[in-house]
């Protein structure tokens, strides 16, 4: 196994999960803007082979005792920080709660997160340790065949916790544009 991650959303599956966004400081027009918001361990864009394009990549110590950061993808950086650099603003919900706000430490390559068809949407995406959540996708890249990969994967997971449910579920191909 070459790399593993988790996320609240695998790639090419929707554009789901959505919530409303406005970044702290920008003039608000009074329309509600909706990206995709995903939940990422550290080497979530190790395991896509995504490149960073500014700034710096979700790290394990981006917990929830640290600052909330989080990276936006290109399309988000290109629609919403337009002749400006987003590394160092603030983002947050509609109404800029203060427990929605997060800091922009990077911007990463688009990835397609919905199907083929599907356009490219703007897209956060957060360190897991700081919005855990009880459900999670593993993402693995792997040199051997996914169906040899499975078993041991399940059984890793049953050691950690063996409340934890597995579904085996295989799904191919690269997500990044």
């Amino acid at each position: 196994m070459l790399a593993a991650a988790h996320t609240n959303e695998l790639p090419l599956t929707c554009n789901c999960r959505s919530s409303e966004f406005r970044v702290a400081g920008h003039a608000w027009d009074g329309q509600q803007h909706e990206v995709l918001n995903r939940n990422v361990s550290a080497d979530y864009f190790k395991v896509l082979r995504a490149r960073l394009l500014r700034g710096r990549w979700l790290r394990e110590e981006d917990d929830e005792a640290r600052q909330k950061v989080v990276l936006i993808n290109q399309t988000l950086a290109r629609e919403f920080f337009a002749g400006e650099d987003p590394i160092g603003r603030v983002v947050g919900d509609g109404d800029l709660s203060p427990a929605s706000l997060r800091q922009i430490v990077g911007v990463v390559e688009d990835i397609r997160e919905g199907t083929l068809g599907e356009p490219i949407e703007p897209a956060l995406y957060s360190p897991f340790l700081q919005n855990p959540e009880s459900g999670f996708f593993l993402a693995v890249r792997t040199e051997q065949d996914a169906e040899e990969v499975m078993p041991a994967l399940e059984m890793a997971v049953q050691q950690v916790d063996p409340d934890i449910g597995v579904r085996n579920e295989i799904h191919h191909g690269t997500a990044h544009q």
